[in-house]
């Protein structure tokens, strides 16, 4: 509910307007896989078959009909997703949960619901879906981009800094994203392993990365036999030093402020597709 508002005030539209159309407004969560860009007579979906949405992300429904061919019938939804109608066939699996105003609402009252309606109603409806996917998705992307850039004033995000285990031996791996806006040509990361109790293993250790690595991209590297020993659990980052293309160097000392999940970077690359 406090999000249907929110896209309103996004939107600039007149507070009680904006109450009328929250109170027909169809929210759907969906697990289901297989979405398409256009409908057939015959029941059968046609284009795009990639699933563009995760489940926890609303999908804004501009119809529900019943779809009749010579051997099946069934419930089509159409939706629409960052501005884009697709559609859906309901799944007796349960993999659909619609909502209205906030509480939870069985498939057969919306279908009655959506029957009633007029034609120039439901064209209302569809292109106040469209509106408020719209204003989710740039919604969803501001949250993914600060959550990201929020990293920014570090110099770099630490993807990933961990032991991988090889025969006898133990080797690391390193994923960084650079958000200066200088080349990184090389970076050294300065650590130290620990065991599975938490205790240091050996002394410090430095392993050099070559780049180059662009502002704004990804850089990985992975080291073989840094510890000629199998006990190395985990390991703690304590610095890099970094050399940039342009001859500057930068030392940063590594806090829990500089991990990154991994996640995020991809679930806002997700959204920028």
């Amino acid at each position: 509910m406090k999000q249907l508002l929110l896209f309103c005030a996004v939107l600039f539209l007149h507070f009680y307007s904006c109450q009328l159309k929250i109170d027909s407004t169809v929210i759907l969560y969906s697990k289901n896989s297989l979405i398409y860009s256009s409908m057939s007579n015959s029941c059968y979906g046609n284009g795009d078959y990639s699933k563009k949405y995760q489940a926890q992300n609303m999908l804004f429904v501009s119809g529900i009909s019943e779809c009749i061919n010579y051997s099946s019938k069934k419930d089509i939804i159409s939706f629409y997703f960052d501005g884009k109608k697709y559609y859906m066939a309901d799944e007796a699996e349960q993999k659909n949960a619609f909502f209205v105003n906030g509480y939870r609402k069985q498939l057969s009252d919306l279908k009655n619901k959506f029957k009633n309606f007029t034609p120039s109603e439901l064209d209302s409806i569809d292109g106040w879906s469209r509106r408020l996917s719209e204003a989710y998705m740039r919604q969803l992307r501001k949250e993914a981009s600060d959550k990201v850039f929020s990293k920014e004033k570090n110099g770099i995000a630490i993807l990933a800094a961990h032991p991988i285990e090889e025969y006898s031996f133990t080797g690391a791996k390193f994923k960084i994203l650079n958000f200066s806006r200088k080349t990184i040509k090389y970076i050294t990361f300065n650590f130290y392993g620990k065991n599975a109790v938490n205790d240091r293993v050996g002394k410090n250790v430095s392993r050099k990365g070559i780049g180059p690595v662009e502002s704004s991209a990804t850089g990985s590297w992975l080291f073989e036999n840094v510890w000629l020993t199998d006990i190395v659990e985990s390991m703690k980052l304590i610095s890099a030093n970094i050399i940039y293309m342009d001859g500057t160097t930068r030392v940063i000392t590594i806090t829990d402020n500089h991990w990154l999940d991994e996640e995020d970077l991809d679930h806002l690359d997700r959204l920028l597709e």
